[in-house]
């Protein structure tokens, strides 16, 4: 196995309260350490020292890694932080074996970042955004497209009883300037509720009879309030999880930037039909077929959900065959499989 020293925050301490909802980030570093041997170090782990240096950091590690990879949340996604690295003292330079670095979110602080790619000369970067010709040219290093994939969590074998009709939780807009977010999610909602500030007041008349789970974040202040008071909150991943396998329809769309989120394949596995918003991004990661598209003012919302929910045998064909396809190419131990290919190129 190669020996990897994998830069990144402690993802799974709480201490690190930001990244309590970063299951993906968690999900890569899992598998990860499946096929190598991964010493880690950031804050949140034991020893940690923000003045260090790459070789005070192999003492404290015990070990000699034949790669250093800084993991999804070395560079900042605070487009207000002073400080772009977790660790603005260590001297990157000064490491002389193979350096491999994963974006994150690119929409926010993407120039900055890869200035610091290419002025700390990184072998070779991965980015889940589609756009890795234009960060190699800007940053002058190698990237490689690593697509979102599941966590394996959701594969079950067998059929599970699915007691939610359609499925929503999550922000309905990303308003960051950079995140060219469409409106899909806010059409949907608006199309199945009555709302005020984003807040579901009701159901409307033709979407009375299903069971709909809608845990949103709204995009304006009072409707965050009114949340708030009222209790709401997100999902636990836990509980996440348990929703995405218990619903027939899964609502989602894309992530700012036109990123292709983790829900697509833990829908697709989980035997749940996927409901999004037409673009050609998709032929970039997977075939078409395995989503259903709604027209972007989501007129034909209902229509599609009645045509589906009153047609058993179009909908268990429909998911059995993106269980399938998604076992088979799009979990998180696949793309490490990509990963690995990759930097035993360097």
């Amino acid at each position: 196995m190669i020996n990897i020293l994998y830069f990144s925050k402690n993802i799974s301490s709480s201490i690190i309260d930001d990244y309590v909802s970063a299951s993906y980030q968690q999900d890569f570093i899992n598998k990860l350490s499946d096929t190598s041997n991964l010493k880690h170090y950031g804050p949140g782990y034991a020893n940690y020292n923000e003045n260090d240096q790459y070789e005070d950091v192999l003492k404290k590690i015990d070990s000699n890694p034949d790669i250093v990879i800084f993991g999804h949340n070395w560079l900042s996604d605070k487009a207000t932080d002073v400080e772009i690295s977790i660790m603005p003292l260590l001297d990157i330079n000064k490491i002389k074996i193979p350096k491999v670095i994963i974006l994150n979110k690119e929409y926010v602080n993407l120039k900055r970042k890869l200035k610091y790619i290419k002025e700390n000369k990184f072998d070779l970067m991965f980015s889940h955004h589609h756009d890795v010709n234009i960060y190699s040219e800007i940053a002058n290093t190698k990237c490689k497209f690593l697509p979102f994939a599941c966590n394996e969590r959701f594969l079950t074998e067998s059929k599970q009883t699915k007691s939610i009709d359609v499925f929503f939780s999550g922000v309905l807009k990303n308003l960051n300037k950079d995140a060219n977010q469409s409106n899909f999610r806010i059409n949907c909602q608006k199309r199945i509720f009555y709302t005020i500030f984003d807040e579901q007041i009701k159901k409307r008349k033709e979407f009375y009879k299903y069971n709909i789970v809608w845990n949103t974040v709204p995009r304006f202040l009072i409707g965050k309030i009114i949340k708030k008071i009222k209790g709401h909150r997100l999902f636990s991943y836990d509980d996440y999880a348990k929703m995405i396998k218990s619903s027939k329809i899964i609502l989602s769309s894309l992530s700012p930037m036109g990123l292709i989120s983790p829900r697509y394949f833990e829908a697709m596995i989980s035997r749940s039909l996927v409901f999004t918003e037409k673009s050609e991004l998709f032929s970039n990661v997977f075939d078409k077929k395995f989503i259903t598209t709604i027209k972007d003012d989501a007129t034909d919302l209902h229509e599609k959900v009645e045509f589906y929910l009153n047609n058993s045998k179009k909908f268990e064909e429909q998911t059995e065959k993106a269980h399938n396809y998604v076992k088979e190419n799009h979990t998180w131990s696949n793309r490490v499989q990509s990963f690995n290919r990759e930097i035993s190129k360097i």
